[in-house]
């Protein structure tokens, strides 16, 4: 779910007292690539909007590092390099006009194992009063818009892993049954070959009516 809905990557509007967490409306987004062994690392990293003159990184953390760039200056798309992997920010839904002209903001990102064990953290799940075999299922945090889609997009992954499941222990039971139904044919086999023998020794049989008694059995065992 975290790496589907990108939520280890937090937008906020840094303010003079609370730093409101940005969800859908962030003006921009922000995307990682990581070099070989930094695949998890977090970033925190601020900026400012200033209008005409273009957006200018205040400061920027690889691991809690301070990392130095070339130039504070960034245009929406220019690819940023460090040592930990390159960065870039782009405007939502590509339209400039959405980036404000004035403001700061502060971006973070932590690994997807680290940002699953926060949100599990917060989850709650009960049993249900009014309906025994059904849960409720919550989770706590400031964003509902947030909350509402990470709580879908749970469901939906639950229930897809549930009909893997079920299909695999479907394809097991078949197989199972299809090894004792071979087992089966080969028994009976042996059984109605010791039997035919009895009665061919005993001058009992009718050889033309008695194999097409044995083929009718066999499929119908088959079956």
């Amino acid at each position: 779910v975290v790496q589907q809905g990108n939520f280890n990557v937090r937008y906020f509007d840094i303010g003079h007292f609370v730093d409101t967490e940005k969800y859908t409306d962030s003006p921009v987004r922000f995307s990682f690539d990581p070099e070989d062994g930094f695949e998890g690392a977090g970033i925190n990293m601020e900026i400012t909007f200033s209008g005409a003159e273009g957006i200018f990184i205040d400061s920027l953390l690889i691991n809690n590092q301070p990392v130095s760039l070339t130039t504070k200056k960034v245009d929406l798309g220019q690819k940023i390099n460090t040592t930990m992997g390159s960065f870039n920010l782009t405007a939502k839904g590509n339209t400039y006009s959405s980036v404000p002209d004035k403001g700061k903001m502060l971006i973070t990102r932590a690994s997807i194992e680290y940002t699953a064990k926060e949100l599990a953290k917060t989850i709650e799940i009960i049993s249900s009063i009014q309906q025994p075999d059904a849960l409720i299922i919550s989770l706590r945090g400031k964003n509902p818009q947030k909350l509402e889609d990470i709580l879908n997009m749970l469901v939906d992954e639950y229930n897809i892993l549930t009909k893997e499941n079920d299909s695999e222990s479907i394809l097991n039971t078949i197989s199972f049954l299809d090894e004792r139904i071979q087992g089966l044919e080969t028994e009976l086999k042996e059984v109605e070959g010791s039997f035919t023998e009895f009665r061919a020794t005993n001058e009992l049989l009718d050889l033309s009516s008695q194999s097409k008694i044995v083929m009718s059995s066999d499929q119908g065992y088959k079956e």
